[in-house]
């Protein structure tokens, strides 16, 4: 039996905000939202490095990697020896990953070096405003003088943490908000057959976003080694 429009529209409500929390659904995204969403419903977090006690009627979870998270439901008349029911689902979706070696400039301009995850329809990437969302792994910031003060803690969701002061490695996730990138489409006269024959993207040499032409990212260097404002 479906349930009344309006519990409907509260799941929906639901589901939406889940899904902007995530923001581009990034699979790290995805296990930060579902796990605090579970927390709110009052299940319990489990840790690898401590033993596990579960009793009928308990929940909990675990998460792995930042990329993977188990929930575990013991029913309330569950006896040692009963089956169990597994459901699996994934987190991450198609999407353009920037490469480790990402800096790219041709014909003037400052591109990024991506490459294709999962199976998407690449050609609805191209002529859209693009960000940047998912997860970095930072070093330790060189050694600053002795005036200078070391943030306490790292946030995550932002990108003013690309340096920690503990002198070691840390995860954190970016999720830029405003647009920074583009994949623009040819105009029609320099591919007269785009209509006819259609268009069929080469990952290498089509998907590369541009982000500013090369010029601007020559002022931008220049600035920042002037410690000066950042365009």
């Amino acid at each position: 039996m479906f349930g009344s429009p309006q519990s409907s529209c509260f799941i929906l409500s639901k589901l939406f905000d889940n899904l902007n929390s995530i923001g581009l659904f990034y699979l790290i995204s995805a296990v930060k939202a579902l796990r605090e969403l579970l927390l709110s419903c009052g299940f319990r977090e489990l840790r690898e490095d401590e033993p596990w006690r579960l009793a009928p009627g308990d929940r909990a979870f675990l998460t792995k990697n930042f990329s993977t998270l188990y929930a575990i439901g013991v029913g309330g008349a569950h006896r040692p020896g009963n089956g169990f029911t597994l459901f699996a689902a994934h987190t991450d979706s198609p999407s353009l990953r920037v490469k480790p070696r990402s800096d790219r400039q041709k014909e003037g301009y400052q591109q990024l070096g991506v490459e294709t995850y999962g199976g998407g329809l690449w050609y609805t990437w191209l002529d859209r405003d693009l960000t940047l969302a998912g997860r970095v792994i930072v070093g330790p910031r060189p050694a600053a003088p002795a005036s200078a003060t070391c943030p306490s803690t790292v946030s995550e969701a932002t990108t003013s943490t690309a340096s920690a002061c503990s002198g070691q490695l840390r995860h954190c996730l970016v999720n830029l908000v405003r647009p920074i990138a583009c994949v623009p489409s040819l105009a029609i006269h320099l591919n007269r057959e785009i209509n006819s024959k259609g268009f069929l993207p080469n990952p290498e040499q089509h998907l590369a976003p541009i982000i500013c032409t090369s010029f601007m990212d020559q002022v931008n260097e220049r600035f920042k080694a002037e410690n000066s404002f950042y365009i």
